[in-house]
């Protein structure tokens, strides 16, 4: 919620932050531009990617931590015994994300969490669908 709200609500929310922001239509947009306009300089909380010196592609702290916390549990799930393939599954998931959000980027910011999360669930239940587990994953 808080990433859609924050990349795609705050123009219509905020009325000084949208006189403010008039190219990107975001408040998160802007910070994430401010942030990446340094050259090379860390920014906490933004992973970025970098290519031949230019920025291609960066990702918040929350699109990295909920993943993780996903991930974090499919990984206790696999050691708790019973098979597995769990951890496979989330990080499956994680990357079709990744590739979603690649080939639906507008060239202005996007909230990752939207596609990345929905992505990671569909393959953590699908599996666990398949092993016959998915009434005992929400236990």
């Amino acid at each position: 919620m808080y990433d859609t709200v924050s990349v795609y609500g705050t123009a219509a929310l905020v009325a000084p932050a949208a006189a403010a922001v008039e190219a990107s239509g975001s408040v998160m947009e802007t910070v994430v531009r401010a942030k990446l306009s340094g050259a090379y300089v860390w920014q906490p909380g933004l992973l970025s990617v970098v290519v031949d010196g230019k920025t291609t592609d960066a990702l918040g702290l929350g699109d990295t931590v909920f993943p993780a916390i996903l991930s974090g549990w499919a990984m206790r799930k696999d050691f708790q015994g019973g098979g597995g393939g769990y951890l496979g599954a989330s990080l499956a998931g994680y990357c079709l994300g990744c590739f979603l959000c690649e080939v639906t980027n507008s060239g202005g910011g996007q909230p990752a969490l939207l596609l990345l999360v929905p992505a990671m669930f569909v393959a953590v239940l699908t599996h666990a669908a398949r092993r016959g587990e998915l009434t005992a994953i929400w236990k």
